[in-house]
């Protein structure tokens, strides 16, 4: 679980995702059915499949990113940063007491991080002015990157974040040796193409 590539896990949920997406534009108006029903059958897999269990829960959040993108009504910054408040208290205090529990690893987890990111993402939408791309460009060309490095400095022989008693300096840390390894691994893959066209 937290040795080599181990940190990879997710790309097989990416895959997964790129299958779904054909039938998920036939079943619009059912999102929310199916949405719920994967969340019902993912947490309760977990208890019988670890992996099994999050491969379904993970693969409803990009369901859940699916919906919400063809909403025609977005969140307000009120809700929004209603939600990331929420989302943060919620993971906090279940972290403290409920940290290594199948509630907490699949349910709570999982939930705090969908709800978190909808909140993020809704924010951000409100506060950028989406006429002056050069930020959010640089974010979205690195964001695959940081995507496939990070996890290994949060688990894992590179971990990160137990490195100090600290938990700001850590996540300092973990987030800097993050971009830097995903800057490093966008260049490479550049490259290679680079060489591939020549």
């Amino acid at each position: 679980k937290s040795g080599g590539g181990a940190h990879l896990w997710f790309i097989s949920v990416i895959f997964l995702c790129y299958l779904v997406t054909p039938f998920l534009q036939k079943i619009k108006k059912r999102l929310i059915i199916v949405i719920l029903i994967l969340i019902a059958v993912g947490d309760g897999l977990c208890y019988l499949s670890h992996v099994g269990g999050m491969t379904i829960l993970y693969t409803s959040v990009y369901i859940i990113g699916y919906y919400f993108r063809n909403k025609e009504k977005e969140i307000t910054e009120v809700n929004a940063v209603a939600i990331i408040i929420l989302s943060l208290i919620i993971r906090l205090v279940s972290m403290k007491y409920l940290d290594g529990t199948v509630i907490y690893d699949c349910l709570l987890v999982y939930l705090t991080h969908t709800a978190l990111a909808i909140g993020l993402f809704s924010l951000s939408r409100k506060i950028f002015d989406l006429k002056s791309r050069s930020s959010i460009d640089w974010f979205d060309d690195i964001s695959y990157f940081v995507y496939i490095t990070h996890y290994m400095f949060m688990v894992g022989p590179l971990r990160t974040m137990g490195l100090t008693s600290n938990l700001l300096l850590n996540t300092i840390i973990t987030v800097t040796l993050s971009f830097f390894s995903a800057t490093l691994l966008q260049r490479i893959d550049r490259t290679v193409i680079m060489e591939n066209i020549k």
